[in-house]
């Protein structure tokens, strides 16, 4: 869950009852009551029933949960029967009804792009895909008769992508047995639904549940152009996107369920015009180059989706199948090449104490976003010489610096006491903090067993250090590094509280 990184058993009633704390409604459905809750201080969402006569209906969501737990459906935390509950994942962005709203924040401005909503359509039809193939057969989303109770049944990560939530009407398609599906017992209208979800015989015959004809999971890919429509907005270049996607989307509005494309074949034309879209520019695709470090490759991509900002190099799209990252490409490269290339020519107007003072402001400013993240705070333990250091960032064609590689982000919790280790073996030198050394001396040998851990104020030690390369030694740098030596002392206490903040 979130920073969870080992699988932990489902909460149970005792546990549920006992750890567990409500403190506010956040939705309600015609099956159950949903509350913003804590457990362990961490936020969770806590469903209850809402009747019994909807008992069914709310064990068969939790049967769903349970058997489809993915990376595409909200993550089940615990249950209990008796009392009707179910812990879940909490989202803060909420239901994908909010997202115009969401996008509309100022601190969302940098995801409100057409590569980002492209992306969150693909994650849709990820999920509409992974219910045609679940691990129980050919499921349905049933609770989507018109376009805002469809959003409603998915939820915004805080990555910016989408899980399915509201999963207790999925009934199963099976084509072999001839079994097929009714979405509800009454009569629908309008053009979001499918055509053979309409009453199909005239005006003059009342409708007749049992004289309705039933349908297949074709019915999802009639709406997939108008939820994709919808999460494409109306920002630059959406409709250039529409335009790429006329033809499949063209083919979903089929009136023959049977031509209707399925939603692999509309996935990949998605991916495809993504890819298209950037044929003229140049990208950065990183692939991962071995199995074993797999992990870590994922944990980087995990923190690209949940941490974009300014500070952080933009994520164009990935593929996890492929082990493939698509981001932002940026030709002064890293910032481990700086003196090479104020040294050109064509950048000497920008090598003076006042760009490189900015520059040293943009790399604290990340390590300040880091301690400060929407995850929590994160220390960049990359970082255990100079040039390893600035390995980790790019220079960006205006001469700010944006962080790259984020696979070794570990998370400190002050309340909860977890702090950290920046890997595994001893570190030496004065580049790195006192507290990160080896405290037994040179008789007792090392085992990172015994090596006491951490926190961010490891990051901080390191600031005089990347801030001296940084602002390198340029008419009126000497005098800069002067009115920074009262703070830079302070960064190099051997006291890490001690220690100013970023």
């Amino acid at each position: 869950m979130g920073q969870m990184k080992n699988c932990s058993p489902w909460l149970s009633c005792e546990e549920l009852r006992t750890e567990v704390r409500q403190l506010k409604r956040v939705g309600e459905g015609a099956v159950k009551r949903v509350f913003l809750s804590e457990w362990k201080e961490r936020k969770v969402a806590l469903s209850r029933l809402t009747s019994l006569e909807m008992k069914d209906d709310f064990l068969y969501g939790l049967q769903m949960l349970k058997s489809l737990q993915s990376k595409h459906i909200v993550t089940l935390l615990g249950y209990c029967e008796d009392d009707n509950t179910i812990l879940t994942e909490y989202h803060p962005l909420g239901s994908l009804s909010n997202l115009e709203e969401t996008l509309n924040l100022s601190k969302y401005q940098n995801v409100n792009t057409w590569q980002h909503r492209l992306q969150l359509a693909m994650d849709y039809v990820s999920i509409i895909n992974y219910l045609h193939h679940s691990p129980l057969g050919t499921l349905v989303m049933c609770d989507s008769n018109d376009l805002p109770k469809t959003l409603s049944q998915y939820l915004l990560t805080s990555n910016f992508s989408i899980v399915a939530n509201d999963l207790d009407a999925l009934p199963l398609v099976n084509h072999s047995s001839g079994t097929f599906v009714k979405c509800g017992h009454r009569e629908l209208h309008g053009d979001f639904v499918a055509p053979e979800q309409l009453w199909p015989y005239g005006e003059d015959t009342p409708f007749h549940d049992d004289l309705m004809p039933s349908y297949d999971e074709k019915i999802d890919i009639w709406k997939i152009p108008d939820v994709s429509s919808f999460l494409l907005g109306h920002v630059e270049g959406s409709d250039m996107v529409r335009f790429h996607l006329f033809d499949i989307h063209k083919a979903c509005k089929s009136q023959n369920p049977a031509e209707r494309p399925t939603a692999q074949d509309i996935l990949d034309t998605y991916q495809k015009v993504f890819l298209s879209e950037w044929k003229e520019r140049k990208v950065a695709l990183s692939r991962l180059t071995s199995l074993e470090m797999k992990d870590d490759f994922l944990y980087g991509l995990q923190m690209l989706k949940s941490l974009q900002s300014k500070h952080i190099v933009t994520l164009l799209g990935y593929c996890e199948d492929d082990n493939t990252i698509l981001t932002e490409y940026h030709p002064l490269g890293s910032l481990s090449n700086l003196e090479e290339t104020l040294n050109l020519s064509k950048y000497q107007n920008v090598n003076t104490w006042q760009h490189r003072l900015q520059l040293a402001m943009d790399y604290v400013s990340i390590i300040n976003y880091l301690h400060h993240s929407p995850l929590g705070t994160l220390v960049m333990c990359d970082s255990n010489d100079l040039p390893k250091t600035l390995s980790q960032y790019l220079l960006t064609s205006n001469f700010s610096i944006v962080a790259n590689d984020l696979d070794a982000l570990p998370l400190v919790n002050h309340s909860s006491g977890t702090f950290v280790k920046c890997g595994h073996r001893e570190l030496h030198g004065d580049f790195v903090a006192p507290e990160q050394l080896w405290p037994y001396g040179e008789d007792t040998p090392f085992h990172d067993d015994l090596m006491p851990s951490y926190d961010e104020k490891i990051d901080i030690w390191k600031i005089p250090d990347v801030s001296s390369f940084l602002l390198g030694h340029v008419e009126g740098s000497d005098m800069v590094r002067f009115h920074l030596f009262d703070i830079h002392k302070a960064c190099k206490s051997q006291n890490p509280a001690e220690r100013p903040t970023a």
